[in-house]
């Protein structure tokens, strides 16, 4: 196994923005122990903040790109400049391995953050694309681009879209060009009722046009639990854990009693 970069201590002990979405810090006041709010809500004194805050805890700061704010006209555009984005060869790999690029980091508002993690919602479409298996390590604009996922209780369920179906295109942009351009965010509303059109592809290779709108709708992060049997006999408990919030808690306890009361020898969670 190749060895990991040197990590500064400290940072290494919290990684949140390598793992979870990053909730900019309210400003003026007080603050935990961590890196201090901005002072100011502008963009320049929110962009100073996440500046402190990358250079404090970023998991890849070893290796990222640290430009300064100046020149930046969004907090979103200088969050994406910090990122890591690979390429550095990974020492002591004698293939000449390189570090892939942060596909983990991300942010959003505060609002948005506790409707996930607090209430078990979320604004969206409720689709998701296999969009990894096209584009790394580059775009591959001539390969299909499928369904993924569908949240159950989401818009797309609704319109009836179905896992595997085939993307042809989003908002009359291609699939191709889609890939080409390594952007996905058609499948990221940024208020409700905002529109998706969608063509897709099914198996038997007829296309339909499905339009799809926005909505805060409940997340299902337990789902499809089941017990199965394997060839030599041997009861195997089932079940898909998508999001790691509090609601799943219930579901979850009631599949592993469901496990346990069958008898299950093996666990495939």
């Amino acid at each position: 196994m190749p060895a990991l970069p040197a990590l500064n201590p400290r940072r290494s002990l919290r990684t949140l923005a390598c793992a979870l979405p990053l909730l900019l810090a309210a400003c003026g006041g007080g603050g935990d122990a961590g890196t201090p709010p901005p002072l100011s809500c502008s963009v320049a004194g929110q962009q100073d903040w996440l500046q402190t805050y990358m250079n404090d805890w970023y998991f890849w700061y070893g290796l990222s790109p640290k430009p300064a704010p100046t020149g930046y006209v969004t907090v979103a555009g200088y969050f994406d400049a910090l990122l890591y984005r690979g390429g550095d060869l990974i020492p002591g790999d004698a293939t000449g391995a390189r570090w892939p690029s942060d596909r983990y980091s991300g942010y959003q508002t505060t609002e948005s953050f506790n409707r996930f993690y607090g209430d078990g919602q979320t604004l969206g479409y409720g689709v998701a694309v296999a969009g990894l298996e096209v584009t790394v390590p580059t775009p591959q604009p001539a390969q299909p681009l499928f369904i993924r996922y569908i949240e159950p209780l989401s818009p797309a369920a609704a319109a009836g879209l179905v896992r595997g179906e085939r993307v042809m295109s989003l908002n009359g942009r291609s699939a191709a060009d889609i890939i080409a351009a390594n952007d996905f965010s058609a499948l990221t509303p940024n208020l409700a009722d905002e529109q998706l059109t969608l063509v897709v592809r099914n198996a038997a290779g007829f296309d339909r046009t499905v339009v799809v709108t926005a909505k805060i709708f409940s997340l299902t992060p337990v789902q499809n639990a089941q017990i199965l049997s394997s060839p030599n006999g041997r009861r195997l408990g089932y079940v898909l854990v998508k999001d790691m919030i509090d609601q799943a808690n219930t579901p979850l306890a009631t599949a592993f009693n469901t496990f346990r009361a069958s008898g299950v020898q093996e666990l495939v969670l």
